[in-house]
């Protein structure tokens, strides 16, 4: 499997999930901009449904890491949907992480092969 293929695969996923909750960034976007995207969560208690989906990304000087909000399920949020609907939110959320993270990786390494290529070429 590589990047093309788990983008094909999921593509139709992360349509859903952009328009679905009007994210303002696409996977493009994700794995071009941020070095990770993780779920931050108030409390390790499994009833607490309250998360947030973060984008990570080295400032342009290369000093350090920086923290972007890309989503967040607050407890308005919960009280609205209900709490069956905002655990498959969280759940989509945590899908979605995973998939960013194989596709990060798959797209790190098709980098260091373009490399490779060009080092053989030269």
């Amino acid at each position: 499997m590589n990047y093309n293929q788990i983008l094909s695969d999921n593509v139709s996923y992360f349509e859903n999930i952009v328009s679905k909750y009007n994210l303002e960034i696409s996977i493009d976007q994700m794995i071009n901009e941020f070095s990770g995207i993780f779920l931050t969560q108030n409390s390790y208690v499994e009833q607490d449904l309250t998360f947030r989906l973060m984008g990570t990304y080295i400032t342009k000087k290369g000093e350090r890491t920086k923290k972007k909000q890309i989503f967040s399920l607050g407890l308005k949020d919960i009280k609205k949907f209900g709490n069956e609907e905002s655990t498959h939110i969280k759940k989509e959320f945590e899908k979605l992480v995973l998939i960013f993270t194989q596709m990060k990786h798959y797209e790190e390494i098709k980098q260091v092969e373009n490399k490779k290529e060009d080092l053989q070429y030269n």
